[in-house]
This record gives structure tokens, C-alpha cells and sequence, in this order.
């Protein structure tokens, strides 16, 4: 590994990434090795073979947050926006990083500024860094609507996803996801492949959109990730994504949710 990190280092990624192939002919494929191989990649824009790299590792480490991390800059970087966002999202569910803040709102500043100032809000909370704030615009009007509190006992609620009633687990995932069953009722339409992370699993989705109601919360078109599978008797689960709709105040017994 210290060969192709030092091949990285002298700017000979093509070598580089010919020598981990050639490790890789001869011994079982392991994690760390590839570390060296997105940065070759990196280097020469060669974003696609970045990506699959990224994605071997969060399969084999779904719970590592950089990896989601790393998958959802190099997506940033190949304009794959929607599937960056939700790469950023699931990274965010597991550490707040300001970086990851700052990229979304790189991501979506001239597309989607709602996603952007959304983004830099949650974080500036979850991180108590106001600062975040600076090129944020006018939060109010990207608000979901409505108000809850959500004790810290609760585990399940009702809800309704395209105004078909589902069960959600509230153990937020970086993304709001629902079960294919539900999609299907829902008139959902499935967009983008990828993985998303379900039950500390990397798990094949698609990315849609559909309007989420939870104990008087709505967001329009709200993100969501479409799944075969989630635990017996759960339709969704709610997102990161979904709470940073919302002004948060977390009491000492219940986190507090204001829409506009």
C-alpha cells in the first residue's frame, strides 16, 4: 500500500492504480488498499471508477461514515447531485461534519437553493455552528409544515406517504426510506439506483420523491429511498433529510419540530 501511496504522492496515478490491480490479480481484494485507488482516480477525474471503489468499501464497512462520504464528493464531483445528496445525508447520520454542510451547499446553491440553506441549518444546529449560517438565505419559506414534539421514547408513529397510511420507525436513517410496497400504492416513481444504508446494512434503493405527513408534519416532495426490504410491520423509516425541514429545540424529554 505505501508503494501506491507513494506513487500518489510523485503524481504517477496510472502506475499507481496498474499496481493495485495487479495486488488485487494475486491476493484476496482488501479495504484498505483501495484507499490509495480513489485518490488515483480522484487525481485523474476518473470519477466513475472513484465511485465503484467507494461503494466496494461502504459494502464492506457500511457503518464508516467516510466512505458514504467519499462516495457522495466524488458523485459531487461527476454532477450526480441527487445521489450525492443522499450519500451526504447517510455520512451525516452517522457524525455532523461542517465539510459535509459545506459541500451541499456547494451542491445545490444555484439549483436547489432550499436543499443548500436546509443543509447548513441542520448542521449549524446539530454542531452549535452559527457560522454555518453566514451565506444562508431566507430559511421560512424551505420549511416543511406543521409542529410535533417527538419524545425521546417514541420509536414508532403513523404516517402517510402519498396519502397511503404507513407505519415509520423515527431511529432517523440519513434518508426518509420506504418499503417498495408502499412506493407501489403511493404511485411513487423510482429515479436513480444506489445504496443506502437500512439497519447498519448498505442496501440497493432508488431515489424518489413523495409528500411524507407525520404527526402533523408534511414535506412536499420530500427525498425518499425506495427499498425491498425494512423490518416486519414497518413501512419507512424518517430521515435526516426530512427533520432538517423543520426548526429543531431539543427539550430534555422530546425533540421540538417547527415548520413554518
Amino acid at each position: 500500500m505505501k508503494a501506491a501511496e507513494r506513487l500518489n504522492e510523485i503524481g504517477a496515478h496510472e502506475k499507481a492504480i496498474a499496481l493495485i490491480a495487479e495486488v488485487f490479480s494475486q491476493c484476496p481484494p482488501f479495504a484498505r488498499l483501495r484507499w490509495p485507488a480513489v485518490v488515483a482516480h480522484r487525481a485523474l477525474s476518473h470519477f466513475d471508477q472513484a465511485i465503484a471503489e467507494d461503494t466496494l468499501l461502504i459494502e464492506s464497512a457500511p457503518l464508516d461514515h467516510d466512505y458514504w462520504s467519499w462516495r457522495a464528493q466524488d458523485r459531487a464531483s461527476s454532477k450526480d447531485a441527487n445521489r450525492a445528496h443522499a450519500d451526504f445525508w447517510i455520512a451525516t447520520s452517522r457524525t455532523p461534519y461542517r465539510n459535509t454542510a459545506l459541500r451541499l451547499e456547494e451542491l445545490w446553491q444555484e439549483t436547489s437553493p432550499c436543499d443548500a440553506w436546509l443543509a447548513l441549518r441542520y448542521h449549524a444546529d446539530a454542531l452549535d455552528d452559527e457560522d454555518l449560517l453566514e451565506n444562508s438565505g431566507e430559511i421560512e419559506p424551505c420549511l416543511g409544515t406543521g409542529h410535533a414534539k417527538i419524545k425521546s421514547e417514541d420509536r414508532e408513529s403513523d404516517a402517510l406517504v402519498g396519502g397511503q397510511k404507513a407505519r415509520f420507525s423515527l431511529t432517523p436513517e440519513g434518508l426518509t426510506v420506504i418499503t417498495s410496497t408502499l412506493a407501489a400504492k403511493a404511485g411513487v416513481t423510482l429515479g436513480e439506483a444506489t445504496t443506502v444504508l437500512v439497519e447498519g446494512e448498505a442496501v440497493k434503493a432508488h431515489l424518489a420523491r413523495a409528500t411524507v405527513k407525520l404527526r402533523g408534519l408534511e414535506v412536499k416532495d420530500a427525498r425518499v429511498a425506495v427499498v425491498d426490504w425494512l423490518p416486519e410491520k414497518i413501512d419507512g423509516v424518517i430521515g435526516l433529510d426530512f427533520v432538517s425541514h423543520f426548526l429543531t429545540e431539543h427539550g430534555e424529554k422530546a425533540l421540538d419540530l417547527k415548520g413554518r
